[in-house]
């Protein structure tokens, strides 16, 4: 099993795009190119590292398929526009709401014939309020639902196709005391 994930972790590091040779916009916002180089049809795959996970595939299919695969992925942080924390700490994450800030630019840099967002579904507890307070498990809630309807949105009114790739559902455990 270690040779295993050894080898898969040394083939992502050999695909289209390991993090260091990342490309940049003029604006300077990162992305990668994979799958089909010279294809006139382009589509992006956007979020977090739950979407870096099924990029391999995807640029797979990609090649297969004949179609550009670029991939703006920021590790540790939703696509889109919220203030989350490190788990642990209290501080907000300035780099995600630099990433997040950048993706329409991307997008419009770029743009894609189509974008898949895919994120982790982890982040309950670790968004927080502009001012840093933590919301309610019902602020979340609305605070999840106007970013993703904010960022949806606006890839709507560019007359982008979206898809969404949706993460396993997590489920914490409930705390026992004995």
């Amino acid at each position: 099993r270690v040779a295993v994930a050894v080898a898969e972790f040394e083939s992502r590091a050999e695909r289209s795009c390991p993090l260091k040779d990342a490309l940049t916009t003029p604006q300077g916002d990162e992305y990668c190119v994979g799958g089909d180089l010279g294809s006139d049809t382009a589509v992006m795959l956007l979020g977090d590292s739950h979407a870096g996970q099924w990029r391999r595939a995807l640029e797979e299919v990609a090649e297969q398929e004949g179609i550009k695969l670029l991939v703006r992925q920021h590790s540790g942080c939703p696509p889109y526009r919220l203030d989350i924390v490190e788990p642990g700490g209290d501080d907000k994450r300035e780099v995600c709401t630099d990433a997040q800030a950048g993706n329409l630019r991307v997008i419009d840099e770029l743009d894609p014939d189509a974008i898949i967002i895919s994120t982790w579904s982890g982040y309950q507890g670790f968004l927080r309020h502009p001012d840093g307070s933590t919301p309610t498990p019902d602020e979340e809630v609305a605070m999840w639902g106007d970013a993703v309807a904010e960022l949806t949105a606006a890839i709507d009114e560019r007359g982008i196709p979206l898809a969404a790739i949706i993460d396993a559902i997590l489920r914490r455990q409930p705390t026992v005391e004995l």
